[in-house]
């Protein structure tokens, strides 16, 4: 190099290229947000059923075993993936809100969500057939229209309306022409039973059929004793009749 000239190094393109795009990926590895991590309830929720059933409940997320608390009380486990499910029975508890919870062990993390276990109440509960009775319902999910059917001893179904903010609702139904006796009331979301109630039909199509059999028997009977008492008279009549005809005679013979 001679004095007076600008210094210019000698640097190798491709190792600058590999330096900077190194420093790039660096760079962004610092202001890119790690993955998040958690789990999570996939279904719309919340949810609700009836104490005892069986339900069956799906996810997302988690790194390894996962658990399923009921208000506290664990229901189930299961090991997590990209997407987990499982069945566990929902506690003997009484109806009310309560909440659910799924813990991912391994982070630490968990999800929550409402249950509600309903309940429906019949008034009266008893009436013959073609009375008014009224169903209200309690504990279901506030506010939320889904397909909810009243089913009357698996015969009879009738559409529930939308539940108001509380989760309550009233209908108000004639009792069926069915036959007396016990009946059970269930309301169905879907396949799932969420609540039943019981009910007696005081009269019912056999009270009314006997009843009738009843009355047709007796008509019958009084016929048959009113035809007995006239054909008694009638063969008395003839018998007075016969009497008189001998007595005369007789009378005549003497002469």
């Amino acid at each position: 190099m001679k004095i007076g000239e600008d210094y210019m190094p000698n640097l190798n393109i491709k190792g600058v290229a590999i330096l900077l795009m190194m420093s790039i990926m660096m760079f962004t590895s610092l202001v890119q947000p790690a993955p998040a991590q958690g789990i999570y309830f996939s279904q719309d929720w919340p949810y609700e059923g009836a104490s005892g059933a069986f339900f069956d409940l799906r996810g997302y997320g988690g790194t390894g075993e996962i658990r399923v608390y009921f208000d506290g009380t664990l229901v189930a486990n299961t090991t997590a993936g990209d997407y987990w499910s499982l069945r566990f029975q929902i506690p003997d508890v009484a109806p009310g809100k309560y909440v659910i919870t799924v813990l991912d062990v391994a982070s630490n993390t968990t999800d929550t969500a409402f249950f509600y276990v309903p309940i429906i109440h019949v008034s009266p509960q008893e009436a013959p057939i073609g009375s008014k009775i009224i169903i209200r319902g309690e504990f279901f999910i506030p506010g939320q229209y889904i397909s909810r059917v009243l089913i009357w001893e698996d015969a009879l179904s009738y559409g529930l309306p939308i539940t108001d903010e509380k989760g309550g609702f009233n209908v108000t139904l004639f009792v069926p022409v069915v036959n007396s006796g016990n009946y059970t009331l269930k309301v169905f979301h879907e396949k799932m039973k969420l609540a039943n109630a019981s009910f007696r039909v005081t009269i019912g199509l056999d009270t009314l059929y006997n009843a009738l059999s009843q009355t047709q028997s007796t008509a019958q009977t009084a016929r048959n004793e009113a035809l007995s008492a006239k054909t008694y008279a009638l063969i008395a009549m003839i018998f007075s009749i016969i009497a008189v005809v001998l007595l005369a005679i007789m009378l005549i013979r003497r002469k």
